[in-house]
């Protein structure tokens, strides 16, 4: 079954379906068991804790901006992926209500009929009942509406170590009122800031953080993108480089969706095919030491990534962390920056503008030093193709004094809003000042950020699974 997943197929991908794609077409030159296990070396979920009903039933989920639902096993469903994971009760909460009419949005790409809703994703499929409860992020708590899932799949939800997913992506890919997470957490005016960010480790300190983000996580400041199209978080990007010259191989632009349900980096076939030809990494990891910087020219700057970072190394050798995705339109085509690029930026999901911010990790392999080098100005002329050249060191100069910087909490903003206003009441005007993003809701009274701690699987999903 599972090397079925290494064959190129001539499928759409839509929406959830993002979630648990693999591959159409992996690009390893190693043996088929082998390349089975490397298409899964990056498949590493990460996910943390929510609350749903009175009183509060908890489950994990794995947080998700390339969705736009909110997915949980209910306790109706016997199928055997639901029995591994914590269900939902609507009995045993007070405040649960079922809901017949989603409000039938159809570009969410769902089957919906009569309360019940049929989901597909890449790998799998989940059928369940619309319901409404009362949800929290921590202590920040809102009224939403979501899929309580009556059948799952055995593929891909045996294997998960969640429970379920909390779609994040826009209103666009949600199935109607209210089931879209984002609007109704800036509508509800309890954080901060209108903005979540991700911040992502190979260890146990990976983190998401609602109503703004943690200055300590970020090693330069932030660059910021906006939202080209309101479905996926989904910004321009202007080329690919190599050393941070132009490659060719966006001619005319891309699009990338920014997307943390997304284990691999993803495009489409052509250019992805490209890219690895052009690279021509070894098997043998012979030329690991001479690989560009591999680059993506977004909100004017060129987001650098490092060999290490692209390229996945293993008892087998080395190959790149790279999967076909064609995205058809009017979605695609379509990048897809998922988790290696997500571990080497944080990431700023801000929903007013809307748009996305990107800023160095902090992280054991990277200083200050490094920032100038990450995080970079475009080269002049075309790319070469790599030599044999080492990949250049960061100077012991480099800094990021170049980066815009955009490191602007919300209390910032609300003393910046006094002291415009002017006056000796100047603070509570700021604060009761309604403003049509929701940044400044009236009456609401804000919390702090909101933090949860990501929990990442505990080994490579390949480990799970029977190898070709």
């Amino acid at each position: 079954m599972w090397a079925a997943l290494l064959v190129a197929q001539a499928r759409i991908v839509r929406h959830e379906e993002l979630l648990f794609s693999v591959a159409q077409h992996v690009h390893h030159k190693t043996t088929a068991g082998s390349a089975l296990a490397a298409a899964f070396a990056h498949k590493t979920a990460y996910w943390g804790q929510i609350s749903m009903g009175t009183p509060p039933q908890q489950f994990t989920v794995i947080f998700d901006t390339g969705s736009g639902n909110l997915i949980l096993p209910s306790s109706d469903c016997d199928s055997n992926a639901c029995q591994k994971h914590k269900r939902y009760s609507p009995k045993d909460s007070t405040t649960s209500k079922q809901i017949q009419d989603a409000g039938g949005n159809p570009s969410a790409g769902v089957e919906m009929s009569d309360g019940h809703a049929t989901i597909t994703f890449g790998t799998g499929e989940v059928e369940g009942n619309f319901y409404e409860d009362s949800f929290c992020l921590g202590d920040s708590c809102s009224t939403v509406r979501f899929v309580g899932a009556t059948k799952e799949t055995d593929s891909p939800f045996m294997q998960t170590e969640f429970d379920g997913i909390l779609g994040l992506g826009f209103a666009d890919l949600s199935m109607g009122p209210k089931f879209n997470i984002v609007e109704d957490l800036k509508q509800s005016g309890v954080l901060p800031a209108n903005q979540f960010s991700l911040y992502l480790t190979d260890s146990s300190e990976s983190e998401i953080t609602f109503g703004g983000y943690k200055q300590e996580y970020l090693l330069s400041d932030v660059v910021w993108a906006p939202v080209y199209k309101q479905s996926y978080w989904q910004v321009d990007v202007d080329d690919i480089t190599f050393d941070n010259a132009k490659t060719g191989l966006c001619s005319g632009g891309c699009q990338v969706a920014v997307d943390t349900g997304t284990s691999l980096l993803a495009g489409p076939t052509d250019v992805i095919e490209a890219l690895d030809s052009k690279l021509d990494v070894k098997s043998d990891c012979s030329n690991m030491h001479q690989l560009p910087l591999l680059g993506f020219i977004v909100g004017g700057k060129v987001l650098n990534l490092r060999p290490a970072d692209y390229v996945d190394q293993g008892e087998d050798g080395c190959s790149t962390s790279f999967m076909t995705l064609d995205v058809p339109p009017p979605k695609g085509p379509l990048f897809i920056f998922g988790d290696p690029f997500l571990r080497r930026f944080v990431t700023i999901y801000d929903m007013d503008g809307p748009k996305v911010g990107f800023a160095v990790a902090k992280h054991n392999d990277v200083t200050s030093d490094d920032v100038r080098t990450i995080i970079a100005e475009e080269a002049m002329g075309k790319a070469p193709e790599p030599s044999k050249e080492d990949v250049p060191q960061p100077s012991a100069d480099s800094g990021n004094d170049s980066l815009e910087s955009s490191s602007f909490s919300a209390q910032d903003a609300e003393h910046a809003l006094a002291d415009a206003l002017g006056g000796d009441d100047a603070e509570n005007k700021a604060s009761d000042l309604k403003t049509e993003t929701g940044f400044l809701q009236a009456h609401v009274k804000k919390r702090g950020l909101v933090s949860i701690k990501l929990h990442r699987l505990g080994k490579p999903l390949h480990a799970l699974v029977r190898k070709a």
